[in-house]
Parts: structure tokens; C-alpha cells; sequence
């Protein structure tokens, strides 16, 4: 997935061996997640937008994650998990490679206990922090970004977002009104400004799309649907800038 050359490592304490049956440890999380990753200030201004990613939890005390940064870099890694046991909660190791080691991720996440995930905790289905260091000319930063955690089941956008009418929002622009058509589909109304294009993947969750702002061009944006907060959060990058993309049910007034 990385066309950067990342390499990938996972790692856990005790949790290195290969299990081919179920393990109690995973069978309350199993399944899969999407996450939100929120910047904080250690970034520069130009990337100070959520970049997104999708877990899943295998039955076997493994895990698999892929995602994208807000530079635009994706992001793939997968490993052991480091579970406690049955009904605690499960540590997710992350450790990633990128550009030839001159920029990393890193970090642990942890999903709440089984009791938790049926009333979202504020912090969401899960906590942790991830730690994004890039290298470069300049410097380069370190910046922590905190994971919003949502359990993903696959079913239609429109279920998933509690409405079959939405908004899209680039930035700090107007709502752009859409509506989920009965085959999953984002339609927007004729001569909609920025000509945007939305479509879903039901089974991660994950959501992509096109705008073009004004006086650009046609530019790609990527997002995941977060199921316990109804909305969307991903990122368009616009001339080398990161900027918020969300989607949320339209209000009562739209």
C-alpha cells in the first residue's frame, strides 16, 4: 500500500508467537474500527488537518491497519496484538517506517473493555496516542495525534450516519448538501459548487471523494465514518495544504 518503501513492524511483549485458533484474548474485539487521527499544534499549519485510518482485529492475536496521514502518506501496519485476557482491554503496538526512516509512527492503542463498548466512552471505543516524527530539510516535526476509536459493523452510509440526508464540508466553507439514494449512493444536486463526487466502502467504512475549489482543480479527498458520533472525518490536500473534510446528517432547518 506504502508506494514510499515503508517497512512495517509490530510487536508485543509475549505475544510474539503465531496462534491459528481463536484466542480468548481477541474473540471481545474482534472485528473491525475506524479512527479519526486528530493534530495537535506539533505540525506544521499546513497539515493540521485528521488523518484517518481503518483496524481490524483478527481472531488469531493479530491486527491489520491502514490508513493515510495528513501529508498524504499511507500508512500500513499489522502485527501480534498485547492483550491482557478475556473482558480487559486489548494494546495495539504500533511502530512504522517510512521514507527510508526519516519519518515514523508510533505509539499504542487501547480498546475499552468488552462491558464499555456498548454505551461509547467519551474518549470513544478506545484511547491512546500516536506519535507522527518527520525529518526533512527544514527539520521536520513531532506531533501527537490522538485517535478518535469508533466500532465499525458494515451497513449503509445512510444507516451509519443515521440519515439519508447529509452535508459534506471542505474547510471552513458552506455545508454542501447531499443525499444516500437506496443503493448507497452520495448524489448532490445539479450545478453544485466544486462539482464534488462522494462514494463509501461499506465494509471498512472508509469514504472517498473529489471537489474542486475555486480557481483549482479536481482534487482527491479520503476520510472514514465514525459510527458512534454519526459523522465522517478525513482530509483534502489543496496546494500542498491539509484541510478538514467532514460529513454529518444534515440539520432539521436544511
Amino acid at each position: 500500500m506504502n508506494p514510499k518503501g515503508s517497512k512495517i513492524r509490530g510487536s508485543s511483549a509475549g505475544a510474539q508467537s503465531e496462534i491459528s485458533e481463536a484466542s480468548p484474548t481477541n474473540i471481545a474485539y474482534e472485528g473491525n474500527y475506524t479512527l479519526s487521527l486528530t493534530s495537535g499544534s506539533g505540525a506544521p499549519a499546513s497539515l493540521q488537518a485528521p488523518g484517518w485510518a481503518v483496524l481490524q482485529i483478527l481472531p488469531s492475536e493479530k491486527y491489520t491497519m491502514t490508513g493515510m496521514l495528513a501529508d498524504g502518506t499511507p500508512s500500513t501496519a499489522g502485527g501480534p496484538t498485547g492483550g491482557l485476557g478475556l473482558g480487559l482491554p486489548l494494546m495495539i503496538p504500533i511502530a512504522i517506517s517510512f521514507d527510508k526512516g526519516h519519518a515514523t509512527l508510533g505509539g499504542e492503542l487501547t480498546l475499552n473493555p468488552a462491558a464499555s463498548l456498548t454505551e461509547p466512552a467519551p474518549c470513544g471505543d478506545g484511547f491512546g496516542t500516536l506519535q507522527w516524527v518527520k525529518q526533512n530539510a527544514t527539520g521536520g516535526f513531532s506531533e501527537t495525534l490522538g485517535p478518535t476509536i469508533s466500532q465499525y459493523a458494515p451497513a449503509p452510509a445512510a444507516a451509519l450516519l443515521s440519515s439519508s440526508s447529509c452535508t459534506l464540508t471542505i474547510g471552513s466553507g458552506s455545508p454542501i448538501k447531499f443525499t444516500i439514494n437506496s443503493r448507497g449512493a452520495a448524489i448532490f444536486p445539479p450545478a453544485t459548487p466544486g462539482s464534488p463526487k462522494l462514494s463509501f466502502t461499506p465494509a471498512t467504512g472508509a469514504f472517498s471523494g473529489s471537489f474542486t475549489p475555486i480557481g483549482g482543480h479536481s482534487t482527491s479527498f479520503s476520510g472514514v465514518i465514525l459510527p458512534n458520533t454519526a459523522a465522517g472525518s478525513g482530509f483534502i490536500l489543496i496546494d500542498g495544504s491539509a484541510t478538514p473534510v467532514s460529513i454529518a446528517p444534515a440539520a432539521v432547518s436544511d
